[in-house]
């Protein structure tokens, strides 16, 4: 029995699909636990919402696709989310840790987008939802004095590198340096340690480059 899990953010929604290899003969279900964290890595002291679902596999390969709705009340930030079980007959545990970055959340209201909410949806949805092109986006706000915000798009999964530079080229700050699956992304630069001037930051995915410059003003 193996589960393999991976997933990506659109606005203030994470998709993700769930596959389950069941190599028995026989069809095994259990109540699986969906939960969202605050942060990275599932850290279950962490844990904001634990929605709980009823799945039977056959035998063979299962594959589930998930959205996964954060409210706005929680803010965009990081976040991570756990499936965990136990599936009978055979006694097989089953974890997965997703992390995600969810960006884009619209301004809260009481009564809208005010809970969490796990919807299985179809594969093709989940496929519309995420980028066409990989894109980075111009840093906002621009000038800022001390924090701005970096949006990006990826349209394949990879590993990439988010990375600010001085004006002279000398490296500053390294904002992302990881895997990411397609989706859209947001890191932030704190930048109240540096001086004034002129900035560049930097994404590489692959063969995909692109550069920006952006103001600080103190």
């Amino acid at each position: 029995m193996r589960t393999i899990a991976h997933g990506s953010a659109v606005g203030d929604k994470f998709y993700f699909k769930l596959t389950v290899i069941n190599a028995t003969a026989e069809s095994v279900s259990g109540s699986l636990s969906f939960r969202g964290h605050e942060g990275y890595d599932c850290d279950p002291w962490n844990s904001l919402i634990t929605i709980p679902r009823n799945k039977t596999y056959p035998p063979g390969v299962t594959n589930t696709f998930y959205s996964f709705k954060v409210p706005n009340a929680v803010g965009p930030g990081q976040y991570s989310a756990s499936v965990k079980s136990t599936l009978n007959p055979g006694g097989f545990e089953v974890f997965c840790c997703m992390n995600v970055d969810i960006v884009l959340c619209v301004p809260w209201k009481v009564g809208e987008n005010t809970g969490w909410e796990l919807v299985e949806v179809d594969r093709e949805e989940v496929e519309a939802a995420l980028p066409a092109v990989t894109t980075l986006a111009q840093n906002y706000p621009n000038p800022f004095n001390a924090t701005t915000k970096i949006s990006y798009d990826l349209a394949t999964a990879g590993e990439i590198t988010l990375k600010v530079y001085d004006i002279s080229g000398r490296l500053v700050e390294t904002l992302v340096d990881r895997h990411r699956e397609p989706g859209s992304y947001t890191a932030s630069w704190d930048a109240s340690g540096v001086s004034s001037g002129v900035y560049f930051y930097k994404l590489t995915c692959g063969e995909y480059t692109a550069t920006k410059k952006m103001n600080l003003l103190k």
